[in-house]
């Protein structure tokens, strides 16, 4: 599952803006979901892997999709891991993750 970034004053001055885009995301999700069958094709070409291979991570994909678009904080937690370490940044560059979260644009995209 991928998110959307930006500061909080952007996405308060664009919630209509914000709120159509992780709408748009959780319509892909759906769909992505409800249609296994086209979602295996696409990746056996895409991926260049055996049917097999494209059911796993067709698997992997989809378990990994909220339906509510909010994810664990480890996951979160591990991304930041990851790119504080590709830009070799110091621990305390690397905000708090209540800092780079909010679940209330989440909410209002999916109810």
């Amino acid at each position: 599952m991928n998110g959307i970034s930006g500061s909080p004053d952007y996405f308060t001055a664009n919630r209509d803006l914000v709120l159509a885009v992780l709408r748009g995301m959780a319509g892909g999700a759906r769909d992505v979901k409800e249609r296994k069958p086209e979602m295996i094709t696409f990746l056996k070409g895409y991926l260049e892997v055996p049917e097999d291979e494209a059911v796993k991570s067709y698997e992997f994909l989809v378990s990994h999709m909220p339906d509510n678009m909010i994810v664990d904080d480890a996951v979160i937690k591990s991304a930041m891991e990851f790119a504080a370490s590709a830009l070799k940044l110091k621990p305390d560059a690397v905000p708090d993750i209540s800092k780079v979260r909010d679940w209330s644009y989440a909410r209002a995209a999916t109810k």
